[in-house]
């Protein structure tokens, strides 16, 4: 039985609109992040019908606000580039067998929040390559 590739990827979105609305203020010396996600990439092999389930950690330095996991679908640009985009039934899509707990939290200081998610492949899912995102926001 072939099996169908799945690249997973977490990654970590920043509010940049926020900061754009702030033009007119003083720019901070240097833009500062205060939460990681670990491992940032997935490759798993996934025959159709089977299921693997595994997790990944948010790190929080001094974050207290309020964190969302969305899965997203990754798509090529014409530049080769990546996007993250909402998530749908695309071809190469997975997004559609993933879940994640928990789906959101609150941070604070100094907190490690692990982050399990499971993926299903369906029994009739087409043999190749099949990306989605976690997205932590």
């Amino acid at each position: 039985m072939e099996r169908a590739r799945v690249r997973l990827f977490s990654a970590r979105r920043l509010l940049v609109a926020l900061v754009l609305v702030a033009a007119g203020c003083q720019w901070p010396a240097a833009a500062r992040a205060d939460f990681t996600v670990g491992p940032a990439v997935r490759q798993l092999r996934v025959a159709p019908g089977e299921a693997v389930a595994g997790s990944f950690d948010v790190r929080l330095d001094r974050e207290r606000r309020h964190f969302v996991m969305e899965v997203q679908d990754v798509v090529q640009l014409a530049d080769g580039g990546y996007a993250y985009r909402r998530a749908r039934r695309s071809r190469f899509s997975a997004s559609s067998w993933l879940t994640v707990t928990p789906r959101s939290f609150h941070g604070r200081p100094d907190r490690t929040q692990p982050i399990e998610f499971r993926l299903r492949v369906p029994r009739a899912a087409e043999p190749g390559d099949h990306v989605a995102s976690i997205t932590v926001k």
